[in-house]
C-alpha cells in the first residue's frame, strides 16, 4: 500500500513563523489552523522533508521552470476556454456558428496539446510548447 508522500506528492517550505509552511509547487501559505496543515503533518510523518526558510538577506530564488510552465499552459487554457462554450452554446441554440468546424477542432486540438505537454519528455522547455492556431490570438483577444 502507498504512503501518504507518494498519494500526495507536496513539497513544502520552512518560513520564520514555526507556524506557518508554504507548500510548493502553488506557493500556498498554510498557517497552523488552516485545513492543509493536516496534510503537511502527514507528509512530515511519511518522511517528507521541507525547505529551509529563505534568509531575509538572501536573493529571491527564481520560480521553478515547470511552475512556470504550467502556470503558461493553466493561462492558455483559460483565454480559450471561452471560445469552446461560444461554440457549443451556438450549436446547442442552432444559432450561426462564429468559428469554423476546421478552426474549433484546430482549438479543441490546442487545447488538448496543453494538457499533454508536461508529461513530453521535453517539458517544461520553452521550445516546446504547443503553438496555438494562427487565428488564436486574434480570436481570444476578442477582435
Amino acid at each position: 500500500m502507498p504512503n501518504f508522500k507518494e498519494v500526495c506528492p507536496m513539497n513544502y517550505q520552512l518560513t520564520k513563523d514555526p507556524a506557518t509552511v508554504i507548500r510548493l509547487p502553488d506557493g500556498a501559505t498554510v498557517p497552523r489552523h488552516h485545513r492543509f496543515w493536516d496534510e503537511y503533518q502527514q507528509w512530515l510523518a511519511s518522511g517528507g522533508v521541507p525547505l529551509l526558510a529563505m534568509m531575509e538577506d538572501a536573493p529571491e530564488a527564481e520560480p521553478e521552470p515547470a511552475i512556470v510552465a504550467r502556470s503558461w499552459r493553466n493561462q492558455e487554457l483559460a483565454a480559450s476556454q471561452w471560445l469552446v462554450d461560444r461554440d457549443r452554446d451556438e450549436q446547442a441554440a442552432g444559432t450561426p456558428l462564429t468559428l469554423s468546424s476546421d478552426q474549433y477542432h484546430e482549438l479543441l486540438d490546442y487545447r488538448q496539446d496543453l494538457r499533454d505537454w508536461p508529461s513530453t519528455a521535453n517539458f517544461p522547455k520553452d521550445f516546446s510548447k504547443p503553438l496555438a492556431p494562427v487565428w488564436f490570438k486574434t480570436t481570444a483577444n476578442g477582435t
